[in-house]
């Protein structure tokens, strides 16, 4: 599969020199906005509009690489040792200590670029008629409702469904026309739409899509599973995960793997809905400095093979990590959507809906495939209050997922049972991040708020 979706990649981009040109002077477009928002645009440049404009437009591997990173480097799946900090610059080195006034430019540029890419094809397509896109136009849709959750799980606080009319969410620009004035919408805003562009692709997209890069109907359904999962909406989460399992569920059997070589889990593997990866911005992430939280790597037991698959000794007393599912280890994190993800949304969810025997049953679904033969005992179907264990592995098995860790740490310090005060140390002085700290949004970057007026987020 690796070989075949490899291959259908390098011929997608061997485009003529023509189709070149041509997203050289989309990408123009897009690049040409003053602040990233509300300047005005270059008419005299060429536009896109037969259906192979579009399908470039989207197959360019730009939507499927650079998705928002600060919650990776705020996350506590990893830390870094003093000597190593230094080698970062300023920003990324008060990214990772929660700095009041942090600035994570690039994140919401490249993903506001993403978005704007969307509705170069979403309008493009509706002002040129153009007939036979529906799969084009549904993957425009779900690339722009994603963007938006990633960047709402950045700059803006966890989403509160009592105050969520009132409190501020994300600019939904739903235009490719940058002189339309960027706003804030609200927070519940934010959700509707990033609820409304997923939904809205899903009768437009494919089960089986060409290569894992291009997004899918199980894709969109696993996006949605995972918006009401942070909203804390579990009967959707529930719902949605398992109709993106009803149309994908293949797990790995990790005693297949070899735990011996350095990428033990290959890119495009059989768990892979969606492949999408960070932007691993200075690398921060990258093994050669990050290194295991030693209070995680203690939860895996010696029989349990995510321990040797998801790790490595990094000969000075830690460890680092090397099952990334992107089939590779060097600081830009895997951030799409897989099927193990997705067992877990739709255990938990069972858990807090009451349904304990079906949460059991997904969990045992997962872990015998995670540890060695015959080593795991299923839990029992009776198993009483599945919750924390559930949330347990969660958080073992979805290590290093972008974003993920920073959006359960989001959503479950809500709960005063598994809230948790985040800390790092650095040459003996202490930094922490407390539970529901105003720093889980990081500040819009100055340049936006000066250009467009939008209200900042406070401190």
């Amino acid at each position: 599969m690796k070989k075949q979706n490899s291959l259908y990649i390098r011929l997608m981009h061997q485009c003529s020199y023509t189709k070149w040109l041509l997203l050289l002077l989309t990408c123009l477009v897009l690049a040409s906005c003053k602040k990233y928002l509300d300047a005005k645009p270059d008419k005299t440049l060429a536009v896109p509009s037969t259906l192979q404009d579009f399908q470039a437009i989207l197959d360019n591997n730009f939507l499927n690489l650079d998705y928002p990173f600060a919650g990776d480097i705020g996350s506590d799946d990893y830390f870094l040792k003093a000597s190593d900090l230094s080698n970062f610059s300023t920003n990324d080195q008060l990214t990772y200590v929660w700095g009041a006034n942090t600035a994570n430019d690039l994140d919401w540029n490249y993903a506001y670029n993403m978005v704007e890419r969307c509705n170069v094809v979403l309008d493009g397509l509706e002002k040129n008629n153009v007939q036979g896109g529906a799969s084009i136009k549904g993957s425009a849709l779900f690339f722009r409702g994603y963007t938006f959750f990633q960047v709402a799980n950045v700059f803006s606080l966890p989403y509160d469904a009592g105050n969520s009319n009132s409190l501020p969410g994300i600019p939904l620009r739903l235009s490719a026309d940058i002189t339309v004035k960027t706003t804030r919408s609200s927070m519940q805003e934010t959700y509707q739409q990033i609820i409304s562009d997923l939904r809205s692709s899903l009768p437009l997209l494919q089960v089986s899509p060409k290569v894992k890069t291009r997004p899918s109907k199980p894709a969109a359904y696993g996006a949605l599973a995972r918006t009401y999962l942070a909203m804390g909406d579990y009967t959707n989460a529930n719902k949605y995960a398992d109709s993106c399992l009803q149309l994908y569920n293949k797990l790995m059997d990790y005693n297949t793997l070899d735990s011996t070589i350095a990428n033990p889990i290959s890119q495009f593997n059989d768990e892979v809905i969606f492949h999408a990866t960070t932007s691993g911005r200075d690398g921060v992430l990258n093994p050669y400095y990050a290194r295991v939280d030693t209070n995680l790597y203690a939860t895996y037991t010696n029989n349990d093979l995510r321990k040797h698959i998801f790790y490595t000794y990094a000969d000075d007393g830690y460890y680092e990590f090397k099952g990334d599912y992107t089939g590779q280890s060097y600081g830009s994190l895997f951030g799409g959507i897989a099927v193990d993800e997705m067992l877990l949304v739709r255990a938990e969810t069972y858990a807090r809906l009451g349904n304990n025997s079906n949460a059991i049953a997904d969990l045992n679904l997962l872990l015998v495939k995670r540890y060695s033969k015959s080593s795991f005992i299923p839990y029992p179907e009776n198993y009483a209050n599945p919750l924390p264990l559930i949330l347990q592995e969660r958080r073992k098995e979805l290590a290093f997922r972008s974003e993920i860790r920073w959006s359960d740490l989001r959503r479950l310090n809500k709960e005063p049972q598994y809230a948790k005060t985040l800390t790092r140390v650095i040459n003996g002085q202490i930094y922490t991040l407390p539970p529901n700290d105003k720093r889980y949004a990081w500040l819009i970057p100055v340049s936006v708020i000066q250009e467009s007026g939008i209200s900042q987020n406070t401190r």
